[in-house]
Order: structure tokens, then C-alpha cells, then sequence
């Protein structure tokens, strides 16, 4: 997780809930809705930050280190899978099924970890490779420009990658919770001070979408989805192109027609941001401290540090 500087505080969000049911093909595209439904109101600006906070903090936790048993039982719980942060979309809808297959099929942690491995780490060719500058450098290197500009950005911010110069700071898994980080920022801003701060922090979130995050990993995630041989997996990299065209929509930087999601647009209010994350553990940015009492596990990110 990348680390910042102390004065940070937790944060849970109570906001609504609910998402469609799964089908039972991880390829099918669309779940069953139900019957017809008044479509509700689109969220407020501060739900949908906190919602793609707690979406893009979730796929942080599960590409920088493989989910442990426990977490792996909670996170693909059906009522979980439910609250999924983000309004529906194609992308979205499949990789809900595919976390719901995962479990159907019984995939345990030692398959998911060593899935985890065969795509990020090694010891063989990586299937998909998780930082920037191999997918955008002329040599296909870590350490390579991308890397130290990225490492720039968050010192922009008071954030520094947790090992630094130990492993590349552009890694898939702190560039989306660094996406997190803008977000929650963004939101409190708005919830003390109204729109200034908030356009300073959503104007870095455009910039490092345009300048580094969009412009490498809707690849990664497509990788990461075909290459997968497990339904956990797979549904990791559909989530995250799901996530990216959200983010891309969200930011104003995607046609209605390369959304996926018909040209809707945000539908579904957000449920909370503690439900979803409050089913993960493991690293990922270090928002000053956990959450006293917490025991160390994941909670809904949230902070206090207009830079």
C-alpha cells in the first residue's frame, strides 16, 4: 500500500444499496433484472466518488496480493456481490458472475493464488503484467520513465509506494488506489468546503486517468480476463474494465457508445462504501492508519488532507 503522511482519518459512507441479480454463465453478459422497475435518481456527486473509491479500492486489494480463504468466502458472498459499488454495466454485470461462478465451482484460495501467480508474479513469462512501464516503454522494462513519473504524482499528493525503489511504483494495484485516494478527497472537499478543493482534486483525477491509468490498463484488464484460468480471476479483470469505463464516464472522457452500459449513464444509486470494502484485508495505500479497532482489516477508505 502506499504510505502518507499522519493527520488522516477513516471514513464509512451509509448510502443506498443494490445491484441486479447474476445469471449462472460467467460469459452471458446480462443478469436478470426482474421485473420493470422505476429507474431511481442518479447519485449525488460525493455517492458516486465514494462508490468508485470503494470499487477501485477493492480491485487494489485483489492485484496487489492474492485473497486469502477467508476473504475470498466473503468477498464472493451473494449478498456482497450485490452491493457491488457501480451502477450496472456489460462489463460490470459479467464480472459479478464470474465472482459468483467462482464460488459455485468451489475455487479455493491455493487455486486462486496460484492464478494470482501464473499472471502477476512468475516464475514464468508473465501473463499480465502489472506496471505501466512494461506495457508503455519502447524496452517493456520496470524502472523505466513511467515509473518515476507516476512516483512524482503522488508525492504531489504526500504519497509514496510502499517499497520504494525496491519495486516499481507504477503497479496496477497502487495506480487504482491512488485513483481511490483522489476520490475520497474529492468527496470530503466537497462535504466541507463545496466545489473548490473538490475541482482541484477531480481536474488530478482527469489528468492521471488521460496521462497514465487509461492509457495502459483496459489492455491489462482484457489480459488479465483471457489469459485467467480461474472464474475469480476472470471476474477481477472484467470488474476492472468495468471500473475503467466508469471512471473514463465519470471523468468525461468516454463516448456514451464505449461505456457499455447503453448510454445510460449512472442509474443505481451507490451502496456503502463498508460493505463491499469491509470484506477485504490485505495492503494497498496507506491512508495514514487503519481504522482504531479495526484489527487491521480493511475499511472503507476515507480521509481529511486537502494538498
Amino acid at each position: 500500500m502506499l504510505h502518507t503522511d499522519p493527520g488522516a482519518t477513516g471514513r464509512t459512507d451509509n448510502r443506498g444499496s443494490g445491484h441486479p441479480a447474476h445469471t449462472d454463465h460467467c460469459g452471458s453478459g446480462h443478469p436478470d433484472t426482474g421485473p420493470a422497475a422505476t429507474t431511481p435518481a442518479a447519485p449525488d456527486p460525493g455517492t458516486a466518488l465514494y462508490g468508485l473509491a470503494a470499487a477501485c479500492t477493492v480491485l487494489s486489494r485483489l492485484l496487489l496480493t492474492a485473497p486469502d480463504q477467508q476473504v475470498l468466502d466473503r468477498l464472493r458472498d451473494p449478498g456482497l456481490l450485490a452491493d457491488w459499488p457501480l451502477p450496472p454495466c456489460e462489463a460490470t454485470d459479467r464480472g459479478l458472475v464470474c465472482l459468483a461462478r467462482s464460488a459455485d465451482e468451489n475455487e479455493d484460495a491455493t487455486a486462486v493464488t496460484r492464478d494470482y501467480n501464473r499472471l502477476f508474479v512468475g516464475p514464468e513469462r508473465l501473463l499480465a503484467p502489472p506496471y505501466e512501464s512494461v506495457h508503455r516503454s519502447e524496452d517493456q522494462l520496470v524502472f523505466e520513465a513511467e515509473t518515476f513519473q507516476v512516483r512524482a504524482f503522488y508525492a504531489r499528493f504526500g504519497l509514496t509506494a510502499p517499497r520504494l525503489g525496491r519495486e516499481p511504483d507504477d503497479h496496477i494495484g497502487l495506480e487504482l488506489d491512488l485513483v481511490a485516494t483522489l476520490c475520497i478527497r474529492a468527496a470530503e472537499a466537497l462535504d466541507r468546503t463545496g466545489t473548490t478543493r473538490t475541482v482541484d482534486f477531480v481536474a488530478a483525477l482527469r489528468e492521471f486517468l488521460t496521462g497514465h491509468l487509461l492509457a495502459w490498463a483496459p489492455d491489462f484488464m482484457e489480459m488479465v480476463e483471457a489469459h485467467a484460468r480461474t472464474r475469480f480471476y476472470q471476474g477481477v479483470g472484467t470488474l476492472g474494465s468495468g471500473v475503467l469505463a466508469h471512471a473514463a464516464q465519470w471523468c468525461g472522457l468516454a463516448r456514451p457508445e464505449e461505456r457499455g452500459d447503453g448510454g445510460q449513464g449512472d442509474s443505481t444509486p451507490v451502496p456503502p462504501t463498508s460493505v463491499i470494502s469491509g470484506a477485504m484485508g490485505g495492503r494497498g495505500f496507506d491512508r495514514a492508519a487503519e481504522r482504531p479497532g479495526s484489527g487491521g482489516q480493511f475499511v472503507s477508505p476515507g480521509r481529511t488532507h486537502d494538498q
